[in-house]
């Protein structure tokens, strides 16, 4: 009995491990459906279909460097992937009557709302408290 608790017990932790891992990085929302938003949202159309939405992006050059795919989701590295190509574009002038400031916030305002923001990196341990007998620094 115990030679298959065990591993069943890391296999579900495993599992549940990795479930975790995965809903915390995945997104409920497709590349395509998030085109559709962020195309809606920088004015290039409304009503736009996902083809419509991609193709709209594209021509501004705002797009992740392997293209959208539309039926897989969207997770914070496209997501950012995103954010630095409306910002390259922006510098392009291909967003004339937004200003960068406009559309960095409006991409990062999007993120933020799907829940597709980078995690913050962790803040570092405070260094050890210094031994009374060392020198002073």
């Amino acid at each position: 009995m115990k030679k298959i608790l065990a591993p069943l017990i890391v296999f579900t932790f495993g599992l549940f491990l990795f479930s975790a891992f995965q809903f915390a990085f995945a997104s409920s929302i497709t590349q395509g459906e998030y085109a559709i938003k962020l195309a809606e949202k920088l004015g290039l159309g409304k009503d736009l279909s996902i083809d419509a939405a991609i193709a709209a992006l594209t021509k501004v050059e705002i797009m992740p460097p392997d293209g959208f795919k539309p039926g897989d989701y969207m997770n914070p590295v496209i997501a950012d992937e995103i954010t630095q190509a409306a910002g390259k574009a922006c510098g392009k002038g291909l967003l004339a009557p937004l200003s960068c400031k406009e559309v960095d916030a409006i991409v990062r305002s999007l993120n933020e709302e799907l829940e597709l923001s980078p995690p913050s990196a962790p803040t570092p341990p405070p260094p050890p408290p210094r031994h009374p007998a060392s020198p002073a620094m």
